[in-house]
C-alpha cells in the first residue's frame, strides 16, 4: 500500500480517499429494522385508520339515538325575583311586600 504523500508544510498527511461505504454488521441490522418499520408504518396504516373510523363513528351513532335535555323552561309555580327599591317606602309598605312574598295566595293589598 502506498504512503500518503505528505503536503510542502511538512509532517501534515493527506486523508487517504475512501473506497466506498463499510458497514458492519450491527449498523446493518439497525440499517434494516428501520427500513421494516417504515414498511409496516406504510403498510398498517390503512387498516388502522378504519378501525379508529370505525370506533369513533361507533360511539357517534350511539349518542344519536339520545336526545339531548331541554333547556330549562322556567317554573311557572316558583315566584320571580323581584326588585324592590325600600329607599322610597315607608316600614309598614316594605313589611306589607314581604309578607306577599311570603304568602303569594294573600296578594297585593
Amino acid at each position: 500500500m502506498p504512503r500518503p504523500p505528505v503536503s510542502r508544510d511538512g509532517d501534515v498527511p493527506r486523508l487517504p480517499r475512501g473506497r466506498g461505504v463499510k458497514l458492519m454488521g450491527p449498523q446493518l441490522f439497525k440499517i434494516g429494522m428501520v427500513a421494516m418499520l417504515l414498511v409496516a408504518v406504510i403498510m398498517l396504516r390503512r387498516p388502522c385508520s378504519d378501525a379508529v373510523g370505525k370506533f369513533v363513528s361507533d360511539f357517534d351513532q350511539r349518542d344519536a339515538g339520545v336526545k339531548a335535555p331541554p333547556p330549562q323552561q322556567p317554573d311557572p309555580y316558583k315566584s320571580p325575583v323581584i326588585e324592590i327599591d325600600t329607599r322610597k317606602m315607608s316600614d309598614e309598605e316594605i313589611k306589607r311586600r314581604l309578607d306577599v312574598f311570603r304568602n303569594p295566595d294573600a296578594g297585593v293589598p
